[in-house]
């Protein structure tokens, strides 16, 4: 919630590896060994033995608080009740939730000149046992032809989508060009008083 930059700022900061310290570790969700390789599994049990009593509770207050200005936060207790909700919610039910809401909504607005950008998943793989159906360029084709209207598109976040190293950004970009209706990405190499993002409306 609060690293600080060289600069001094403080900004927001995701780190995978807390994550799964967090999940497998102090959570301890059920299925979630299934979610790590070996590798990662043993990096989290290092990391979490270098860890004192007051970084764990941090961390842990630091997912489950919400973020700055959110109403909901949770406990352990109700963090897990949440997760267990989404039980049997697979990515296949998840995007036919979409298809749904698009089919629905997209008719009502259609002749309004309001134009929607779902916004990439972020990041943009599972988190928690979740599934995700945002993350890469057959996702977002997928969604394109749920409800085929010039209104249905998306926010081409270049931060999301380059998490991951199957997605040329440039080649979604151009694909979707006619649908991206929000723009937004991110500087490579932060410098002093620039702006971390920039958002553009097309």
């Amino acid at each position: 919630m609060r690293h600080e930059l060289p600069d001094g700022a403080l900004c927001l900061r995701y780190d995978a590896l807390s994550v799964v310290v967090f999940d497998l570790l102090i959570l301890q969700r059920p299925g979630a060994a299934s979610d790590y390789d070996e590798k990662t599994q043993e990096l989290a049990r290092a990391r979490l033995s270098e860890m004192n009593a007051d970084q764990v509770e941090e961390l842990t207050n630091t997912i489950i608080a919400g973020l700055p200005g959110a109403e909901e936060s949770y406990s352990l207790d109700s963090f897990s009740e949440r997760l267990a909700a989404y039980k049997g919610i697979t990515a296949e039910v998840l995007r036919e939730n979409l298809a749904s809401f698009l089919s629905r909504v997209i008719p009502k607005i259609a002749h309004t000149g309001v134009r929607l950008a779902i916004h990439p998943d972020d990041p943009p793989y599972s988190l928690f046992g979740l599934p995700r159906v945002v993350s890469t360029a057959q996702d977002l084709r997928d969604i394109a032809t749920m409800v085929d209207s010039p209104v249905n598109g998306f926010t081409l976040c270049s931060g999301s989508l380059g998490v991951r190293a199957d997605n040329d950004v440039i080649a979604i970009l151009q694909e979707q060009a006619d649908k991206v209706h929000f723009y937004t990405y991110e500087i490579p190499h932060w410098k002093p008083m620039a702006p971390v993002f920039t958002r553009m409306r097309i």
